[in-house]
């Protein structure tokens, strides 16, 4: 089959080579503008992308440590939650993975952790949380990377031309520079090919929508947009740049913290910070939303552009022979780092599950129809996480009030918290498909927010001496496990000097 992917980017050239990795007897051409830019400010991932790194993609050549030299990413091993509850100083650690009985009937270590453990010290039941606590890096002594939980912040325009480098060295990849013109399709129908500003006519037998927020292809197929507005009213997003102040070093964690009408993310980078604040226009003007952040920072900032967006999905992210992935088939906000992450799930489930050999087999009715299901769900699913985010109570600004009116609380959030109050959750409460949240992730973000407070209290200690020796029997295992490694700031020295000595040799 002839493959065309339209948009380059982090999206456009993840879907290329995981492609030419899972779908490799296909022949993918992308066409990408170098007229358009890309905002590389600085993005957060999940453990999907280096799953992706360390695993689908060294067939191909692609090198972890490798990357991280290239692109300037550092590891990421949760986020810190900053004033999202009704203290401006409340403050909590989620962790990228949940506790070692986060998948039993009863997360034990979790119950203990709430009810026993500082709210610094819950996260050291995790994996990942051990390591932060701890100031650790997951990176071994001779430098190999472990492949247990950690992500990255990255350079979005570094990571697309790292992917992009991997790809056209496959003779059954190409590169057009240019844009889209028109779009031919089949009455009502399939596209048939696309004319390019450069005047080149361009067939296929499957589209991949990689434009971003223009979705280009999949809007001219009629797709409608499903908003979220609702649930998450955030729709303005200001990305800036900074750089780090005299000795200060890159956190291996994404710093998510909460402003009077929205919230700002701070993704530490190499040698910069990629920051944004990402808030609501009923609620703000851009000119103070800038000049609140100013005022949190105490420095001017320079924003790159002003994003407006509506939170929500396409309708259909795959329509006849046209599949949308990644900003282009749905954008929720930057939080939790699912732009990225969904990109990713998009890209293998259409890849690994869904083409076949032929276009006729591939655009099978009932194929196209689980796949939609599914995309569907996970990115409503991923609405619901978010949007628990913010029932931390906090009441200071009319953007507040209104969330802590209840009015953005979706049923299954309602659910949610009302169960709470009468129990802890565990994973059989929650969505367990691949790629979901499930209440791995939520239990960070419910403990943090302390919407299990009254559990805690009418807690049950029969079983607490039990819990307390598996939790320290934890300790003893992540300490022999990890307790050598390097610093997180010596593996940052390592790193820096590892790309030293690349520019060297290079």
């Amino acid at each position: 089959m002839k493959i065309v992917v339209v948009g380059g980017g982090t999206a456009g050239w993840l879907t290329a080579i995981l492609g030419l990795r899972h779908a490799g007897t296909h022949d993918y051409t992308v066409v990408e503008s170098s007229k358009v830019g890309i905002i590389g400010v600085g993005e957060s991932t999940t453990g999907f992308f280096t799953d992706v790194m360390t695993n689908d993609l060294r067939a191909l050549g692609v090198d972890h440590l490798d990357f991280m030299i290239k692109t300037g990413a550092t590891c990421k091993l949760g986020i810190h939650h900053k004033a999202w509850g009704s203290s401006m100083t409340h403050s909590y650690l989620a962790p990228l993975d949940g506790t070692v009985t986060q998948f039993e009937p009863r997360d034990t270590q979790f119950e203990y952790a709430l009810g026993h453990l500082s709210p610094e010290d819950r996260i050291t039941t995790s994996h990942t949380g051990w390591l932060m606590r701890h100031g650790l890096s997951n990176m071994s002594k001779t430098g190999e990377f472990m492949a247990h939980g950690h992500a990255l912040h990255v350079d979005g325009t570094l990571t697309g031309q790292y992917f992009k480098d991997h790809c056209l060295k496959h003779s059954n990849c190409r590169l057009v520079d240019s844009e889209v013109a028109t779009i031919t399709r089949e009455p009502g129908g399939r596209i048939t090919a696309l004319t390019l500003t450069n005047g080149e006519s361009l067939e296929g037998d499957l589209f991949i929508d990689c434009t971003g927020f223009a979705r280009l292809l999949i809007k001219a197929m009629g797709a409608k947009w499903v908003s979220y507005k609702q649930w998450l009213p955030v729709d303005r997003g200001m990305p800036f740049q900074e750089q780090y102040q005299e000795g200060e070093q890159p956190e291996a964690w994404t710093t998510a913290h909460a402003q009077k009408n929205g919230w700002m993310w701070t993704t530490p980078l190499l040698d910069r910070k990629g920051n944004g604040y990402v808030y609501s226009s009923a609620h703000v003007t851009d000119e103070a939303a800038q000049q609140e952040i100013e005022l949190v920072l105490g420095r001017a900032i320079t924003p790159i552009k002003i994003i407006p967006f509506d939170a929500g999905r396409q309708s259909a992210a795959w329509i006849d022979n046209c599949v949308s992935i990644g900003l282009s088939s749905s954008f929720l906000e930057p939080l939790e780092a699912t732009s990225i992450h969904t990109s990713i799930v998009q890209i293998k489930m259409l890849f690994t599950e869904y083409i076949t050999d032929h276009i006729e087999t591939t655009l099978n009715p009932g194929t196209i129809a689980l796949y939609n299901g599914r995309w569907s769900r996970q990115i409503d699913d991923l609405k619901d996480f978010l949007v628990m985010h913010y029932q931390g109570g906090r009441t200071d600004s009319e953007f507040w009030r209104y969330i802590s009116s209840g009015a953005t609380q979706t049923d299954f959030v309602k659910t949610l918290l009302t169960t709470a109050q009468a129990r802890l959750l565990n994973a059989n409460d929650f969505p367990r498909y691949w790629g979901v949240a499930g209440w791995s992730l939520y239990s960070w973000v419910m403990g943090g927010l302390g919407l299990f407070k009254n559990v805690v209290h009418n807690q049950n200690t029969d079983h607490v001496f039990e819990q307390e020796l598996a939790y320290f029997d934890h300790q003893q295992m992540m300490q022999q496990r990890y307790g050598q490694n390097l610093s997180h700031l010596d593996y940052i020295r390592t790193v820096k000097q590892s790309r030293e000595l690349f520019k060297q040799q290079s």
